[in-house]
């Protein structure tokens, strides 16, 4: 996928070595269903870090799980334990009849734009909860922590994730679960959905400092969104970092969105600019393109590709991301979305 969706991604939003550095970490990996670009804003030139989307039945799980007949990440990867506990996950999640296979229907792998910089593709994790059952909640977290995080620190995220899940309301929709294995292994990363309004008494409720960077998250994202996607810390105790994911509710408020984080100082014209020109659709493959085609565009599946009459990749904003930290300035970032659409043969 990103072999052809690369060429229309430009210079003001991936550097050419962000492209080079993220198509050496791509090539090995499954096709899968999705990536996402995360570009951090307010000028500069900073790395950019991409994500992975598997899904039930784009052939990656299986891939990463060791299960495809064929094909298998490099062995190399395996000798390192971020890759082993993926493996783990995706053996479980791959498993007919298990919790993790009948519930979460993704998984997302995350690759730090730093470490692809000195060659080391070392994965973040993250399952998604967004199917998952109240009643399920508990055994597929725990499942998760019992996988992903350090032993010695199990104990102290579950008692952590359990506070947590009793201070949110019952209308909150949990996202995603995961852990940033290269950086460490004793915290969680907790995606959940909640109403814009509830924020501001929900972060007090859990003992987070309501700041003023915090209030300027919360006042920002209220005039765009009637929702957001909070990111918390979950460790031994919660982490005073705080995420935000917001979108507009439609393709039009995104030219509002990007001019008033610009207004705050948290993106420049530039971005702006180039992030607008972002969305379309790109990397069309036709009859005739032959094997070289496809062979690495549907890795996850590739004895499919003969089926293939063409692949479409579609470009959109998917988020910006608010970050407040202590001490320091508030922050944004852009994700950016590349999808692929199969044309296959005998489709009118």
């Amino acid at each position: 996928m990103w072999r052809l969706a690369a060429p229309a991604v430009p210079d003001a939003l991936a550097s050419v070595e962000d492209r080079r550095a993220i198509s050496r970490a791509a090539d090995p990996l499954p096709a899968g269903s999705a990536m996402i670009l995360e570009r951090p804003l307010g000028g500069g030139a900073p790395r950019v870090d991409f994500s992975l989307c598997l899904t039930r039945g784009d052939g990656g799980g299986e891939i990463l799980a060791g299960r495809h007949p064929t094909r298998d990440v490099p062995p190399a990867w395996l000798e390192q334990p971020e890759w082993r506990s993926v493996r783990a996950h995706c053996r479980d999640w791959t498993e007919p009849g298990s919790l993790l296979s009948e519930r979460s229907r993704s998984a997302w792998l995350e690759f730090d734009g730093d470490q692809m910089a000195r060659r080391r593709v070392l994965p973040s994790l993250f399952v998604d909860f967004r199917d998952v059952s109240p009643t399920d909640r508990r055994p597929l977290r725990a499942l998760t922590v019992a996988t992903l995080i350090a032993p010695d620190a199990r104990a102290g995220v579950e008692s952590t994730l359990e506070r947590v899940a009793a201070a949110l309301p019952a209308h909150a929709a949990w996202q995603f679960l995961g852990v940033m294995l290269p950086r460490d292994r004793t915290q969680a990363r907790l995606c959940v959905a909640l109403p814009v309004g509830e924020v501001k008494a929900f972060v007090a409720g859990v003992g987070l400092s309501i700041d003023d960077q915090t209030t300027r998250l919360i006042a920002v994202s209220a005039r765009h969104a009637a929702s957001v996607v909070l990111h918390l810390d979950v460790g031994e105790r919660l982490g005073a970092t705080l995420g935000a994911e917001l979108k507009p509710a439609g393709e039009d408020g995104w030219a509002a969105l990007l001019t008033d984080l610009e207004r705050e100082g948290l993106c420049v014209a530039a971005e702006r600019e180039a992030l607008l020109a972002f969305p379309g659709q790109s990397g069309m493959v036709r009859d005739g393109g032959g094997a070289d085609g496809f062979a690495d565009a549907v890795i996850g599946a590739p004895d499919m590709w003969r089926q293939v009459a063409g692949c479409l990749v579609v470009r959109s904003l998917n988020h910006v991301k608010l970050v407040s930290r202590p001490g320091q300035a508030l922050a944004a970032k852009a994700y950016l979305h590349l999808g692929c659409l199969w044309r296959w043969r005998g489709d009118g």
